[in-house]
């Protein structure tokens, strides 16, 4: 279903009162937002700082150490792939990143076969 006109202008519209009030209700230094409509990154900024106590500012091109977030976040994104039917489990890594590599070479074959 179609996102009506303006309703992804209003709702980034809103987005900097929300971070200003998630960082004050959770006591979180500082975050990143990305906002994506289309394909298209509509909206990036940072806000807080890096850590607490410093004056190094969020911006968006801060990397958070994610640590073991970034396994069932990498997951969900490629289960929603497979569920729209743009790869599949069984499809090896590299044939959508022929540049990957692990440290053991006999490891990377286990993934391409």
């Amino acid at each position: 279903m179609p996102i009506p006109p303006g309703q992804i202008e209003g709702a980034v519209g809103r987005r900097d009162g929300l971070a200003d009030d998630l960082l004050r209700r959770t006591g979180v230094p500082g975050i990143a937002v990305a906002v994506v409509h289309d394909d298209k990154v509509v909206y990036t900024k940072g806000f807080g700082v890096r850590k607490a106590g410093t004056d190094e500012r969020v911006d968006e091109h801060t990397v958070f150490q994610l640590a073991s977030l970034s396994k069932p976040l990498g997951a969900t994104v490629i289960a929603r792939s497979v569920g729209h039917g743009k790869l599949s489990w069984d499809d090896p890594i590299t044939d959508y990143l022929p540049h990957f590599r692990l440290a053991d070479p006999f490891t990377t074959g286990a993934l391409i076969t």
